[in-house]
């Protein structure tokens, strides 16, 4: 079916010309998963595992103070130390500003508040995740909590000063004041905004960096779950993934995606092990709004690429299998972008970084902090009215 609403973009800022597609010895057609990629399995290629890692140490902020001023903020550091940081604050952001006039989409995430904040000093800028206080419940803390443990894993498996780009990074939190918070170094704009309106050479360079962040994400066993245009950052010339907060390790039995617009078809109503053939489906659909502009209202099955335009039923041929194992290999995707030296091979993170004791005290002062969180009656996010 033919959707009305994508139309090819104009030659002058366009998507590039596809590029050669799917092999020809595969007649064609992209090897799912559960088949060969050929001789060389994944292809590890010795591509740099982190790439350039993200610039800044712990910083803090506060909950409260209004925009542009200065105030302190109390955080603990991913080495479970209770700091304090001299910080400007911005204003708030509003939940619905990348879709003015738009009701929320159905989600099940929790209804943080967020918010930039300034180092004054160091002139770095971090994003403040704050949990509102009349929004502390049991599900929302456990959401909080969830973001931190994978942020924590994910720092302890790749290590600070290798740490990628393509990731936000955990760099303190309280989970247990009276308005829980995350603090993060988190770059760029939701890639909703940027829908048509990148150049041809940056649609594909979208591409490549998105499918480079997967290739990370696959090899340290996280799976994130709700990758959508608003969880996937363009800070030019990479994405960013964001917002941990329903993440799993890979192979961990996992509920309903909480987007289930942008969920793969197995995900939608749990009952699973977390996948990472999910999240390919789902940053498919992020690229083709990129590409081809918004979403047809009540698409739920997969979208006609040729409509799509830019190739998009070339370099995503087999994304929307209809099962996990019918998706192709992040590699193949990349090798077909002529960019196989920007993958990072499921083995590229062999020897988490456990050697630092300051980090182990970082997890378990954690770990006590989420014991003895009281918890309060279950509710979900109001603003999806969603229940269940």
């Amino acid at each position: 079916m033919t959707h009305p609403d994508w139309r090819a973009p104009e030659a002058s800022d366009g998507p590039p010309e596809a590029s050669p597609g799917p092999d020809a010895s595969t007649g064609g057609r992209r090897p799912g998963r559960a088949e060969s990629a050929g001789a060389d399995g994944r292809g590890t290629n010795g591509s740099s595992p982190g790439g350039s890692g993200a610039t800044g140490g712990p910083y803090k902020e506060s909950p409260q103070g209004r925009a542009d001023a200065l105030t302190e903020l109390s955080y603990i550091t991913t080495y479970g130390e209770r700091e304090q940081l001299r910080i400007r604050v911005g204003e708030w952001e509003d939940a619905g500003q990348d879709r003015p006039g738009a009701a929320r989409p159905p989600s099940r995430s929790a209804p943080y508040r967020r918010r930039r904040v300034t180092n004054p000093d160091s002139n770095q800028d971090f994003v403040q995740k704050v949990l509102p206080s009349d929004q502390v419940t049991a599900d929302n803390c456990d959401l909080i909590d969830n973001e931190i443990q994978i942020g924590l894993h994910l720092l302890r498996t790749i290590g600070e000063t290798r740490y990628p780009p393509e990731l936000s990074r955990l760099v303190g939190y309280d989970a247990d004041a009276e308005e829980p918070f995350i603090l993060l170094d988190e770059r760029g704009a939701p890639a909703g905004r940027f829908s048509r309106k990148m150049s041809a050479t940056k649609y594909e360079g979208f591409q490549v960096s998105l499918f480079r962040a997967l290739s990370i994400l696959e090899a340290v066993k996280v799976v994130h779950r709700n990758l959508t245009p608003g969880t996937v950052r363009w800070n030019d010339p990479r994405v960013q993934i964001t917002d941990f907060q329903h993440a799993r390790l890979t192979g961990e039995p996992a509920g309903a995606a909480p987007s289930p617009r942008w969920a793969a078809p197995e995900a939608r109503h749990g009952g699973v092990p977390a996948d990472p053939a999910a999240d390919l489906w789902s940053a498919g659909l992020v690229i083709v709004q990129v590409v081809g502009g918004p979403l047809p209202s009540g698409m739920t099955g997969p979208p006609d690429l040729r409509a799509v335009g830019g190739g998009l039923d070339r370099t995503l041929q087999g994304i929307f299998e209809p099962t996990p194992a019918g998706r192709p290999l992040i590699e193949l995707f990349m090798r077909d972008l002529r960019a196989e030296r920007d993958f990072v091979p499921v083995d590229a993170y062999p020897e988490p970084v456990t050697a630092d004791p300051r980090f182990l005290e970082g997890r378990r002062r954690f770990a006590e902090l989420s014991r003895s969180k009281s918890r309060t009656a279950q509710t979900f996010d109001p603003y999806s009215g969603d229940h269940s």
